[in-house]
């Protein structure tokens, strides 16, 4: 009521557990669930949320985070593995999101964003060895992680109406990693 009323969603929460960055023969299934409670039933409940003060506006952007996932090579590495748990969450996600933008058009536009290995305090947060962080970087064609500031410009695009012509899309901004793996 304050700023008029909702234009833009930013769903970017999501589960950043040790717990969900193991093999298939390991996996905890209360660590499976608590994974998509955040990352796909916490997307669908704010959308769900949301939704109708955008319907009040005739209109308006979600951008949900999914992620690269799937295509990554040593599974002895969390930044280039392809845990799956996570990868299922996130294509949860994905799906949910091209779904979604076609039952909201033409009104409410739907797209995902799905960031590569961004700058982070890997070692200190997740005990990442720096050797697996530079394995994922040689990965990447363009030879760095992401920053914060290219993910944020990345979702401000989705979210303007320089973005108005796009809906049920998944923007890649991975350097360029996924063509890789």
């Amino acid at each position: 009521a304050r700023f008029g009323g909702v234009d833009v969603l930013v769903n970017a929460a999501g589960r950043i557990d040790a717990a969900d960055a193991v093999r298939f023969r390991d996996i905890d299934p209360a660590a499976w669930e608590a994974l998509f409670e955040v990352d796909v039933k916490g997307t669908f409940l704010m959308c769900r949320a949301v939704v109708p003060h955008m319907d009040a506006r005739s209109g308006g952007a979600i951008v949900n985070f999914t992620s690269t996932f799937g295509n990554g090579v040593n599974q002895e590495n969390m930044v280039n593995s392809c845990a799956v748990q996570y990868c299922a969450a996130k294509g949860a996600v994905r799906g949910f999101t091209m779904a979604l933008a076609r039952d909201l058009a033409p009104r409410i536009r739907v797209n995902a964003i799905s960031p590569g290995a961004i700058e982070a305090n890997w070692d200190d947060d997740w005990d990442i060895p720096a050797e697996h962080v530079e394995e994922a970087i040689a990965m990447t064609p363009l030879k760095r992680m992401g920053v914060p500031e290219e993910i944020a410009e990345t979702v401000l695009f989705l979210a303007s109406d320089g973005g108005g012509y796009i809906t049920g899309q998944m923007v890649l901004a991975d350097g360029g990693w996924t063509l890789t793996g």
